[in-house]
């Protein structure tokens, strides 16, 4: 919400006095790296000619001390949000910086435990069990029961995906693992 806000209002509007923001990768390359360059322009395109400078490295590579603070780290994948918040444990500079972590599941945001005065936030890659539901529909018209292997951090979307697959014709046939 806030680098939404920061796209309309300015950086300065969202993150105050530093216009120095980190993008921390998990990996170079690929999505990550072309988020994480999409974001960077579309900050740079509403800063409302401020000079904002925006970081993008591999989230271990990131180092304090270095020129200034930067107003927010925004991590790409699941890896840097774990990492960040590792090292969040261990440097109080880093707990100290809100955080957004982006293209991650909600399930890999909700399992890493950040330290209580580390301030976060996620914009997740869930997608609602209806479109996945509609896209087996449409790729496999013929198809009618569809075979789902649920663990301890999925079994809670059992009834939600059996509703969401007979909505569109499907039978959910399912076994757990621990």
């Amino acid at each position: 919400m806030a680098l939404g806000a920061g796209l309309v209002l300015g950086p300065a509007a969202v993150f105050g006095a530093s216009s120095v923001v980190w993008v921390a990768l998990a990996e170079r390359g690929g999505i990550h790296e072309d988020a994480a360059a999409a974001l960077r322009d579309a900050l740079r395109a509403g800063s409302g000619g401020q000079n904002l400078d925006v970081k993008i490295a591999l989230w271990r590579d990131l180092q304090f001390g270095q020129g200034p603070a930067p107003a927010v780290v925004v991590t790409m994948g699941s890896g840097a949000y774990r990492g960040i918040v590792e090292r969040a444990s261990r440097e109080q500079s880093v707990a100290a910086l809100p955080i957004v972590a982006t293209l991650l599941p909600r399930s890999s945001y909700e399992s890493v435990v950040p330290p209580p005065q580390m301030r976060s936030t996620a914009v997740l890659l869930d997608q609602p069990l209806t479109r996945y539901a509609e896209l087996l529909r449409r790729s496999m018209p013929e198809r009618k029961r569809v075979g789902v292997v649920f663990g301890p951090s999925s079994s809670s979307l059992r009834p939600a995906l059996a509703e969401a697959l007979a909505s569109r014709g499907f039978q959910l046939v399912d076994a757990s693992v621990p």
